[in-house]
């Protein structure tokens, strides 16, 4: 998905970071409360917002796991932009989140 194609306030993940949409050309990092250009055609992940270190419950374990699997998930998605041809990018986001979710959900059960 396309960053002009989110509403404003709509929380994304962009390069692993977490940010919300402030306006058409501007947002803010969640974790920083930076404020971030984005470019209207910059590819980012829409959904479920990554655990970060303001949001955890004081487990580091489980924000490495989440940035490791964000990492993964962004490599992913870079990888499709090769494939748009023969795979569309919201299948592709849906599966990798789906992927995602479930490592986690394995990480916090056994936990």
């Amino acid at each position: 998905m396309k960053f002009h194609q989110i509403s404003i306030g709509d929380d994304f993940i962009f390069n692993g970071k977490n940010y919300k949409k402030l306006n058409n050309v501007m947002a803010q990092d969640l974790d920083n409360q930076k404020q971030v250009f984005m470019k209207r055609s910059e590819d980012i992940a829409v959904g479920e917002v990554a655990v970060s270190p303001s949001n955890t419950k004081n487990n580091p374990y489980e924000n490495i796991l989440n940035r490791a699997l964000l990492d993964f998930q962004g490599a992913c998605l870079k990888q499709f932009k090769s494939y748009r041809d023969g795979v569309s990018m919201d299948m592709a986001e849906a599966e990798i989140n789906s992927i995602r979710e479930e490592i986690f959900q394995h990480y916090r059960d056994k936990s």
